[in-house]
């Protein structure tokens, strides 16, 4: 019964994820030290994968938590960067906006 209400749960728990805006409205209001904890949840799980496609709303949080997109000329240089335990740099997992963001973070 209880592994019966625990998935049940757990499927509730997706269902608003997969709702866009108030995934978005949760990613906004998330401080820098719960980011790699829910983009680990986001990427592992299929249904989710759009969000770290999604340019726009990476870009925005750029904008939102340090006041301006990465510069440019920072995407060329070798910046030590944090393991997260998945390939954040695979351009088929993760947009552009989501790596600068990550390190940015960094």
């Amino acid at each position: 019964m209880q592994s019966t209400t625990l998935s049940h749960s757990t499927s509730r728990g997706m269902e608003v994820w997969a709702v866009e805006g108030v995934a978005h409205c949760i990613i906004r209001y998330l401080d820098l030290s719960t980011f790699d904890a829910v983009v680990h949840f986001i990427q592992s799980s299929p249904e989710l994968h759009g969000y770290p496609q999604d340019g726009s709303l990476w870009s925005e949080l750029s904008v939102l938590h340090f006041k301006a997109q990465r510069d440019l000329e920072l995407r060329f240089l070798a910046l030590p960067t944090r393991d997260r335990g998945w390939d954040w740099t695979d351009r088929r997992r993760t947009c552009v906006e989501l790596q600068e963001f990550l390190q940015s973070k960094d």
